[in-house]
């Protein structure tokens, strides 16, 4: 399949949920990458593709069940990054993505219900960060984030149950913040609530 002058790739192989491996394609011009592999339940592991022209990548991966590595990406063009990992369940580790251009974070992690560990991204310019850690049960820290132009951020931790340490020095830091988030409702709901 020759790709080297595809721009959108938005669900090109979504809901194929039994295909495995993906092969190495082009996709040095894609600019949009939205719900590329979403719903491709039975992929593990996926090449790393070019993605340094990539803007969106919105729901690329949502409910890949199997899925439990991804490689390192280039995400320094992406704006939105929504749900891009929510209901990855297997998915044990996350690279630090470069995400210093993203400004939507919504339910990026949303149930990657294996996650033990979050890297601390550059969030600066993130407005949307709602829900984007929701469900991820196997959490035990939260890093600093940075919420200083973040207005959302509603449901963003919770039902992180075994969350031991982090929560504490985000929630101060949110509300002691020259601008606090406008939305805020449960965003450490029940985090922490199977540790002491």
């Amino acid at each position: 399949v020759v790709t080297s002058n595809v721009t959108d790739m938005d669900g090109a192989f979504s809901y194929c949920s039994r295909i495995t491996t993906i092969p190495l394609l082009d996709t040095s011009k894609v600019t949009s990458m939205s719900e590329l592999f979403t719903s491709c339940e039975s992929l593990t592991s996926v090449p790393l593709l070019d993605t340094s022209s990539a803007t969106d990548i919105s729901e690329m991966f949502l409910s890949c069940h199997a899925l439990t590595t991804i490689p390192q990406f280039n995400t320094s063009s992406v704006v939105n990054m929504g749900s891009m990992f929510r209901d990855c369940p297997s998915l044990t580790s996350l690279p630090l993505l470069d995400t210093s251009s993203v400004t939507d974070m919504s339910r990026t992690f949303t149930s990657c219900s294996s996650l033990t560990a979050l890297p601390l991204f550059d969030t600066r310019h993130v407005v949307d960060m709602y829900a984007m850690c929701a469900s991820c049960s196997s959490l035990t820290s939260l890093p600093l984030l940075n919420t200083t132009n973040v207005d959302n951020v509603d449901s963003m931790f919770e039902n992180c149950l075994n969350v031991e340490q982090g929560a504490l020095a985000l929630y101060q830091q949110m509300t002691t913040q020259l601008v606090e988030p406008i939305r805020h409702s449960s965003c450490f709901g029940y985090c922490g609530s199977n540790t002491t």
